[in-house]
């Protein structure tokens, strides 16, 4: 009976250890299993977490932009307000002009634009200020303007050909010679 319990006790001994390793690979696994399930929560929350701030932050982006467009709005009403208002002034200070603040105006705005063919239309109030002595007074002085303008021109170009053509060895070159050296070493340098 001795090698029978020795038999059954080897069989015990070894379905023992059997079990123990069987015990001990589900127990591994069965943690392994555990922790990686853990793992996959965690990363889903993480990952859940990281859409809500997503959301939050373009919500965010949103409402700061409409707020910045409120307020450029707001700006802008406010803007066009204060030109209305400065404009409307500016427009009755106009109205109220006399006839000669009037033409020195349109002076002003003619010499802009001299040597162009300007066609000039009055609005209603000021057409209602000119009559025809006014309006025969401003083609004058624009006429003369012009004139004096091409005059001045023909004079300065007269001149600079003058100022080129001197030579070198008259008295009066002296004085111009640096200004014409300079001209020479300029266009040298182009």
């Amino acid at each position: 009976m001795d090698e029978q319990t020795q038999l059954k006790d080897s069989i015990l001994a070894q379905a023992h250890e059997k079990g123990r390793k069987l015990l001990e690979e589900a127990k591994e696994t069965i943690l392994k299993e555990e922790t990686a399930q853990e793992e996959r929560l965690i990363q889903d929350k993480l990952n859940q977490r990281s859409e809500q701030l997503k959301r939050i932050q373009r919500q965010l982006q949103r409402e700061t932009q409409q707020i910045e467009n409120k307020k450029r709005q707001s700006t802008l009403v406010t803007k066009q307000r204060v030109l209305k208002d400065l404009f409307a002034d500016a427009y009755e200070a106009m109205v109220a002009w006399p006839l000669e603040k009037e033409m020195q105006f349109v002076d002003a705005v003619l010499e802009r634009y001299q040597g162009q063919v300007v066609t000039l239309t009055f609005g209603a109030v000021s057409a209602a200020k000119f009559d025809s002595a006014a309006l025969e007074r401003l083609k004058q002085r624009s006429q003369l303007k012009q004139a004096l303008s091409c005059r001045l021109r023909r004079l300065m170009t007269t001149i600079s050909t003058v100022i080129w053509w001197i030579p070198f060895g008259s008295k009066k070159a002296i004085r111009w010679q640096p200004a014409f050296s300079q001209m020479k070493r300029t266009r040298r340098l182009q």
